[in-house]
């Protein structure tokens, strides 16, 4: 299976890179998987409307009136930052051809080259309340650059980044 790895450097984002894992975790509340989350992975999730983030929910730009609950963690040993965003908002969905996902978990910064995937997915799999969660395939071969469910995750950054909660590790 081909796992899609987002180069943000192509986009003229900088120099970070982006992985995206979609998770299913039927019914659960975000509050709540990003309690399990925590635990099972030593993170520390927190909702990034609390301070000293910005206030404001993420809207992405395909759908204004999707408010998604968004947990960040920093990673600052191995130089990336997780967040956990919800896929589901009400009857609404961010990503709506891949509306069967409940939430993805986007990975970006620099050190992500180095980053354990296969152990980061195993531990999340294990995760009490996960049914599955698995790296984004590539969509029928094509690059990155094409892929139409790079832009979703491409605004997501974006946004994050404008807000200044992308944190650029040195």
């Amino acid at each position: 299976m081909h796992s899609l790895k987002l180069s943000l450097d192509d986009f003229e984002v900088g120099s970070d890179e982006m992985l995206a894992i979609a998770v299913h975790a039927p019914g659960l509340a975000s509050y709540k998987l990003a309690h399990f989350l925590n635990k099972k992975m030593s993170w520390d999730l927190a909702n990034i409307e609390n301070p000293p983030h910005d206030p404001r929910p993420y809207r992405p730009f395909e759908n204004p009136s999707c408010l998604l609950e968004t947990y960040s963690h920093e990673d600052e040993i191995n130089r990336v930052q997780y967040f956990l965003v919800e896929n589901r908002f009400r009857q609404q969905v961010w990503i709506p051809k891949m509306s069967d996902v409940d939430y993805w978990i986007v990975i970006a910064g620099a050190g992500i080259d180095f980053l354990d995937t296969n152990e980061t997915l195993r531990l999340l799999s294990e995760t009490d309340c996960v049914f599955s969660a698995a790296l984004l395939p590539l969509e029928n071969g094509m690059s990155t650059r094409t892929s139409p469910l790079f832009r979703y995750f491409q605004s997501f950054y974006d946004e994050m980044e404008n807000r200044e909660i992308i944190r650029h590790f040195e």
